[in-house]
């Protein structure tokens, strides 16, 4: 083949003669499908691509027609389709030529046999049936048929590939072939219903389950193929995102929801402490119920793990083997007396949750089962739930158990079936001479055998039968006689299933604690337990005892009871052992189990992992003893080993036991209750759901699909809605969190011109309040990311309404916007820490216009925000209960939670609204209030005199700088009330502290003080009460920016004056009368130098006062201190106490500047250092210092490009370094700093 090749590479016109060879199809079908060498195939495969690859313009052929070689070959090719598709691996070589010759320019794609070609291998497609049956397995000539369409769709063009794509793609009723359905459902979203809703024996079918697509490789070519059909023809994407949406929905899914509402019922019940757990199992933890991973699913061996919820190793591997006894597992679920009781009873039914665990772990789809609700079910005698975090004994847990199912199945149908299944007879014994008998019966469930220097377990159970020898009194009255008595416990009855205890544990005396012994102890695979049963042990003593006369049995019950059993009633067959690993204190228990029907295949039951079990293993992981290992230089280690078998599980070798799994020839499965039945099916499907969409190929296809098709036609609004309900509601659920921000990014300007699509959004989210708080209330790190995609939904749909003329109110972006406030109560009970960007949702709202400005105001949106932010200090609660008479207002954040409430976004939405408002009644409100309160008549006759003035200029004034709308709304009496109320103004001034320049809280108290006297002296007696209660310098900071804001040059209303002076008096008395508290006195001083700097006004102010007694206690504050040093001893902080000072409003507060917050991406942390001394007030006074030197956080970031700063370094979120460096550049909110010790800049946040 490669001197072929060579002679047509090196003589173009042999290749002529290769083409007219009449054997060449024969050839090439056996080259490529025949030949049994992979080699041969190969070298066909790369000696055809060759030639095909060279392009030679003019070849004559029959009838001079023009014909490019890989067109040629190709035609050749698909006449061995059929033969093809029926092969398994020799195809390879076949499939890949296919493709690389398709990928070819001007291939056969131009042609309509290229066309009809690709009909038909869609058809093949839709018509194989299934050959994967496993995700190890490959289906070669699927997955070649498959790359074979990718890349002819790829090679096609223009209207030819639209009319290819429809043809392919689009359903028989309209025409095409159907294939874009059939990759969907039987390649990649099928799954095995059938199997799932059988109850009872296995399923019968030979038919492999679906989806054909199992593996990677063939997945991701299914979903590539999706990808370039959806990109062909805008018919062909709009069925792709509609069959894919099927997948999703906003919020949690059904599943999710109910288990959200499980946990919000035991949200104040107090449960079994748990052990942490990570992922998924830590948020199901009260559930009962795992939530899987995408990778969670059960092996083709076909039986679950157990989770181990910290020390619960005992219960996983003592209930695998109760669960792995088909006829104990057949009544387990038999069991009907659970059907009445209530779901809140069914939580803590001890029956119900352990049928709820064993029809999991035959049903469900899923890799292990969390017990958790089976643990929290079954009690202690002081009627505890299990301790998850408590070692047990097994053997000592497996009585418990057993003793508790015995009693809640007494009296049902089931109580035989379980009583017996593991359950035998006892006979103590008492033997003495003259024939002298006595017989006890005694019921048992497990046999425990010493076996401290016994070697074996026949040995062990001979020691069990022996007895031992005591004195024993026969008789009554004068008859009586004491005699030596051998008393001893036989077997009178064997159950079908013997559990055998070897009793490893034992109280070591000579060190007063548990020990474990680690001897060998060997135990057969077939065990005869004849010898050790009651009828064998009185044959034995009647060939002893010849003589025997009579016998005294107080049950009189006969000796022989048992003497005409079948041999085979006491054989018995090895079928599980339960290992412990460890110490007595400390170790670990897992089983191996033997399989009861089908191959009859040994597996080990590890908690959450189950593995196929070589049972040839057993002596080494079962016996115990010493073990030998040669190391790597030759020397031979001996240790004795700690892994050993701790109990024994024989099942008896006879037909009766047999019978129950006949029918079964690879799996017994038992009859499921049909309430538990549906719940499993429920799961099943959600987590074949998630396990096909939850991965990166579902991802990368739908993310082409989207962004891909986006960039090829109008955006369809099916597409957007699929990628809303993907990433608001999948995508935040599966594995990939940090991929939210990247979709609302893609997904934000295409929301943006769809109003098809937001009005879509909006109404669902309306009519489902779940979803909403699943999205915009969640604890999610997305949150941020998801609420602003919503308020693009509501800018698109308002705008969309306000350009059509169309009435606002009916739209849905009201109506979505109204509904928000119905979450009120809700998050103020628990979802407040989740609330930080939902009021964003109003803002963005009440920006499109003053029609919705109009609409918020009309429903009382300011006043219910106030409400709510007022929290229980609210005069007006029913603003926000609505119909709830059971609301009462609470504090959000109060103990015991200790979080900060986060009211960034409710400030901003209510300080915007505020800007919307005509605050001239307000205004006259709080001045008639401050006239009734004035006692002078002068006074007030003056003051009556400028407020009548200021309402007049106000009224005439066209609108504030800060006003949003002209004329501004009218608040009614409520909201005016709310407006000047103490708790609010006080606490909403707060939020004037931003990082960045003048706040939206700054913007509306600017707006408040605008001509008008009563309301800038009611902002400026807020902010004057906050600086009193500030006990810090981050508490007494907001209130210095509020000042700041007031006084700052943003305009003229004719006040500025009477205003700077003012304020600037009425804070330097607030200030004096709060002098004797050192630290706060600080660093207020610090906070009104920098006001002053930043404001023109005040700084001429204080420079004109620079010789006033108003001054004079700052200078000496100061002086003092600077006379001190800057710091300050406890013996100094004492003195100055006693001269009439404290070192602080509270005893345990240290000296120190403010330390900037950290963020999440800072390297370095910084805080600036503030010069507080005589001298710098001094450089104020005299006006040679006009700006301020320093840099704090809410000062513009830009400002100090370029300039040398000092501050705190931050080492370990602990601030103990001064450091000086250049800043060089600010860029994504932080800063860049130069240090003189580093080459290079280095990241900080200030």
């Amino acid at each position: 083949m490669s001197l072929l090749t060579a002679l047509t590479m090196e003589n173009p016109s042999l290749l002529k003669v290769v083409l007219s060879f009449e054997g060449l199809p024969n050839t090439l079908h056996y080259g490529l499908l025949e030949a049994p060498e992979v080699l041969v195939r190969k070298q066909v495969l790369y000696g055809i691509f060759s030639m095909a690859r060279r392009h030679i313009p003019e070849v004559p052929l029959v009838k001079e027609v023009q014909i490019d070689p890989a067109q040629f070959f190709l035609s050749l090719l698909l006449r061995s389709l059929p033969t093809a598709l029926h092969q398994k691996s020799s195809c390879t070589e076949y499939f890949e030529l296919l493709v690389k010759l398709v990928r070819l320019p001007k291939s056969i794609m131009e042609t309509e046999e290229g066309i009809a070609a690709c009909c038909d291998i869609a058809n093949e497609i839709t018509n194989r049936g299934i050959v994967e049956e496993t995700e190890d397995d490959e289906d070669i000539p699927l997955k070649g048929c498959l790359f074979f369409l990718r890349h002819a769709l790829e090679n096609c063009q223009g209207e030819r590939l639209s009319d290819l794509c429809c043809k392919l793609g689009l359903p028989q009723s309209q025409g095409g072939i159907g294939l874009v359905h059939e990759l969907f459902h039987r390649c990649l979203f099928d799954h095995n219903h059938s199997e799932i809703a059988s109850s009872e024996g296995s399923s019968s079918s030979s038919n492999l389950p679906p989806p054909k697509c199992k593996s990677r490789t063939l997945r991701r070519a299914a979903f590539c193929l999706l990808v370039s059909l959806s990109r062909g023809d805008p018919k062909v994407l709009n069925l792709c995102a509609v069959l894919s949406q099927s997948h999703h929905q906003l919020g949690l899914t059904l599943v999710e929801r109910e288990r959200a509402r499980i946990k919000e019922n035991k949200r104040n019940r107090q449960v079994n402490r748990v052990a942490p757990v990570s992922g998924a199992s830590a948020a199901m933890r009260t559930e009962g119920i795992y939530r899987p991973g995408i990778e969670g699913r059960r092996l083709a061996q076909g039986y679950s793990g157990l989770k181990n919820l910290g020390c619960i190793c005992y219960l996983n591997a003592t209930m695998q083997q109760f669960f792995m006894t088909p006829r104990f597992r057949q009544a387990v679920l038999a069991f009907d007396g659970e059907d009445d009781l209530s779901p809140e009873e069914r939580e803590d039914s001890f029956m119900w949750q352990l049928q709820i665990m064993f029809a999991h772990l035959q049903e469900s789809e899923m890799a292990f089962y969390n017990p958790i609700g089976f643990c929290q079910a079954m009690k202690d005698w002081d009627g505890n739930p299990i301790d998850v975090l408590m070692q047990q004994d097994a053997s000592e847990f497996v009585a418990v158990f057993l003793q508790q199912l015995e009693g809640k199945v007494m009296g049902s149908k089931v109580e035989a079936p379980l009583r017996e299944t593991f359950g035998g007879v006892f006979s103590n014994e008492l033997l003495a001479q003259g024939g002298r008998r006595s017989e006890r019966p005694e019921p048992f469930c497990t046999i425990s055998v010493a076996m401290k220097d016994v070697k074996n377990l026949s040995d062990a159970l001979s020691q069990f039968a022996a007895g031992e020898t005591v004195d024993y009194r026969w008789g009554e009255g004068e008859e009586a006689e004491t005699l030596p008595t051998v008393k001893r416990l036989s077997i009178r009855d064997l159950p079908p299933h013997l559990l055998i205890h070897l009793k490893r544990f034992e109280f070591d005396f000579a060190s007063m604690q548990q020990v474990k012994i680690n001897d060998r102890f060997e135990f057969p695979e077939e065990l005869d337990m004849r010898p050790y049963t009651t009828v064998a042990l009185a044959e034995r003593d009647k060939e002893a005892d010849s003589e025997c006369v009579g016998s005294e049995n107080t049950q009189d019950m006969e000796v022989d009871s048992n003497a005409q059993m079948p041999d085979s009633y006491y054989k018995y067959q090895l079928a599980g052992v339960v290992v412990h690993m460890g110490t007595a204190n400390s170790g670990h228990y897992y089983s191996f189990i033997r399989e009861r029907c089908g191959s009859r295949r040994w597996f080990e039951f590890n908690d959450n992992v189950v593995t196929e079990f070589d049972s040839s293993e057993l002596e080494a992981e079962c016996f115990g003893g010493r073990r030998n290992r040669t190391s790597a230089g030759g020397a031979m280690n001996s240790w004795l080993s700690d892994r050993n078998a701790f109990m024994l599980v024989y099942d008896r070798i006879s037909e009766e036991t047999n019978d129950l799994i006949a029918s079964s020839k690879s799996r017994f499965r038992a009859p499921v209750p049909a309430p538990i039945m549906e719940e499993i099916q429920m799961e099943n499907i959600e987590f074949w759901r998630k396990r096909n969409i939850e991965n990166m190929q579902y991802y990368n296809y739908l993310k082409e699909l989207v962004s891909g098709s986006a960039r090829s036609f109008d955006i369809d609004p099916e597409l957007l809605k699929l990628g809303l309900k993907f990433c608001l509601g999948t995508l935040q659920q599966a594995g990939f969190p940090e991929k939210v921000p990247e979709w609302c990014t893609m997904l934000r300007p295409l929301l943006r011109n769809c109003p098809v699509a937001s009005k879509w959004l909006l109404h669902d989210l309306r009519s489902d309040p779940l979803a909403l708080r699943d999205i915009a209330l969640s604890s999610h790190c997305c949150r941020y990311d998801s609420v602003m995609l919503i308020s693009a939904a509501i800018e698109c749909d308002s705008r969309a309404h306000i350009k059509q003329r169309l009435d606002l109110s009916q739209a849905n972006s009201t109506k979505f916007v109204l509904s928000l406030f119905e979450n009120l109560v809700i998050i103020q009970t628990y979802l407040w820490p989740n609330m930080r960007d939902y009021f964003d949702m109003f803002t963005v709202y009440a920006e499109t216009g003053s029609e919705a400005i109009k609409i918020l105001h009309e429903n009382d949106a300011l006043a219910k925000l106030i409400s709510f932010f007022m929290q229980k200090n609210t005069p007006f609660p029913q603003l926000i209960a609505g119909s709830d008479e059971n609301y009462k207002p609470r504090q959000m954040g109060s103990p015991p939670s200790n979080e900060v409430v986060d009211y960034k976004s409710l400030s901003k939405a209510i300080g915007f609204l505020i800007r919307t408002t005509g605050l001239n009644s307000v205004s006259d409100l709080v001045g008639s209030r401050s006239i009734e309160m004035e006692e002078d008549e002068i006074s007030r006759q003056a003051l009556k005199a400028e407020i009548s003035a200021d309402s007049a200029a106000a009224h005439a004034q066209v609108k504030s700088p800060w006003a949003v709308i002209t004329p501004g709304w009218v608040p009614d009496d409520k909201t005016s009330y709310m407006l000047v109320n103490s708790h609010f103004m006080l606490n909403f001034t707060r939020g004037s502290f931003l990082p960045v320049c003048i706040s939206p809280v700054s913007m509306a108290l600017c707006h408040i003080c605008w001509r008008s006297r009563p309301l800038t002296r009611l902002v400026v007696d807020f902010a004057c009460k906050g600086i009193i209660e500030g006990n810090t310098r981050e508490e007494i900071k907001p209130f210095f920016c509020a000042l700041n804001a007031i006084l700052g040059e943003q305009g003229d209303d004719g006040l500025k004056d009477w205003r700077n002076g003012w304020t600037m008096r009425h804070l330097l008395e607030t200030m004096e009368s709060q002098k004797i508290y050192l630290k706060a006195t600080e660093a207020s001083i610090g906070l009104l130098l920098r006001l002053v700097l930043s404001v023109r006004e005040a700084r001429a102010w204080l420079i004109r006062q620079a010789n006033s007694e108003a001054l004079e206690w700052i200078k000496i504050f100061l002086k003092n201190k600077e006379m001190m040093g800057p710091k300050i001893s406890y013996k100094l902080e004492k003195s100055i106490s006693n001269s009439g000072y404290s070192s602080s409003k509270h005893a345990n507060e240290n000296w120190g500047m403010l330390k900037a917050g950290t963020g999440r991406r800072a390297t370095t942390g910084a805080a600036s250092i503030k010069p507080v001394n005589f001298a710098y007030f001094t450089q104020v006074l005299d006006g040679s210092l006009e700006k301020d030197a320093d840099y704090d956080s809410d000062t513009d970031p830009q400002e100090i490009i370029g300039r040398s700063i000092n501050f705190y370094r931050r080492f370990k979120n602990v601030y103990d370094k001064v450091c000086q460096a250049k800043v060089v550049d600010f860029s994504n909110g932080e800063h860049w700093l130069l240090f003189e010790s580093d080459g290079e800049p280095k990241k900080a946040n200030l």
